[in-house]
């Protein structure tokens, strides 16, 4: 009886074996997304970009494998799916070690630069296909310069008052940019820089939709003490319009809540108030392309017409803001007899 059992055992453990020999045996496919992106060390004199101005290119890849090793594959992607610092199927470019070291277009196999990266090697799997097969690959080389530093508020005026310590930061830039690099701070860090320096680090758009590159080293700013503001109610006797230019003199505007910006309220030095009440136009409201076809214009936010200077001193300043409720009304075009 004893022999019947062990022979049935044995033969139970053979099966079961065999079993997960011929389980492991078999290859399963699957397709994941992934992405290019350009290695973090590759320095910065690159500027490199995928089709559409994009920093990563995103690839569909197919892979095969033990059934194990996929399903552990899948089980990452998914967690990585909620964790954006993981890094899950990243792929990284280096300019270097294609000799892409001059400014051009280039173009990447896609397999092949999958297959000879270490995250691939990593995965234990046989990489089928990638949907693109070629990715195009935009490279321009920057050039390092010495640019002056420029503080501004948040809309981008010039706070020339700031002390800045150093004046000049070393970055790379495009070689015909000639602009500075640039501080911008918030009221809040305003209001701190006149308590005492603080740090910001300056940046460059290197285009005009970006991307945005940050100086290695902080810089400390300074701003002067203001005067004492006072606080004042004030009764605006004008109000202008910035009309843009396919609505320069097609419409006449309406303003609906009139009577609730007829009084506002601001704080300001004397010099500074007395400048204002000087102005032509004490708020202005920006009139839009998109706003000759709007049937109904979402409430705008007026512009208080504050004297430049005094505004770059920190002299004068709305204590609240303000909406103004309009309505566009054509202009019928005069004929002549």
């Amino acid at each position: 009886m004893s022999d019947r059992i062990k022979k049935f055992a044995a033969v139970v453990f053979l099966t079961l074996l065999i079993w997960a020999w011929a389980y492991l045996s078999l290859e399963r496919q699957v397709t994941l997304w992934g992405s290019i992106e350009l290695s973090p060390a590759a320095g910065p004199e690159f500027l490199v970009s995928f089709p559409g101005g994009n920093t990563s290119y995103p690839v569909k890849l197919t892979f095969k494998g033990p059934p194990s090793k996929v399903s552990e594959i899948e089980r990452q992607y998914r967690a990585a799916l909620g964790d954006p610092e993981h890094g899950m199927l990243v792929y990284y470019y280096l300019p270097q070690d294609y000799d892409h070291t001059q400014t051009g277009t280039y173009m990447l196999d896609v397999l092949d630069f999958v297959q000879n990266s270490s995250a691939y090697h990593e995965m234990a799997l046989t990489l089928e296909a990638s949907e693109p097969v070629r990715a195009e690959v935009s490279i321009e080389m920057l050039t390092e310069k010495q640019l002056v530093v420029q503080c501004v508020d948040e809309k981008g005026a010039p706070l020339p008052a700031a002390d800045l310590m150093p004046g000049q930061v070393a970055m790379h830039v495009l070689p015909d940019y000639t602009g500075p690099a640039v501080i911008r701070l918030s009221p809040q860090q305003i209001a701190a820089a006149r308590q005492g320096p603080i740090r910001q680090r300056p940046y460059v758009d290197l285009r005009p939709a970006g991307p945005r590159r940050f100086a290695d080293d902080e810089v400390s700013i300074a701003l002067p003490a203001t005067e004492q503001l006072n606080p004042y109610v004030f009764q605006p006797q004008s109000i202008g319009f910035i009309f843009s230019r396919n609505t320069q003199g097609r419409f006449r505007v309406q303003i609906e809540n009139e009577g609730d910006l007829r009084t506002v309220q601001l704080r300001a030095t004397e010099a500074a108030y007395a400048a204002y009440q000087r102005r032509r136009h004490h708020l202005l409201i920006e009139i839009r392309d998109e706003d000759a076809a709007l049937t109904e214009i979402p409430p705008r936010e007026v512009i208080f017409n504050f004297p430049t200077d005094f505004v770059r001193g920190g002299q004068i300043e709305a204590a609240s803001s303000h909406t103004a409720v309009i309505r566009l009304i054509p202009i019928a075009p005069t004929t002549s007899p």
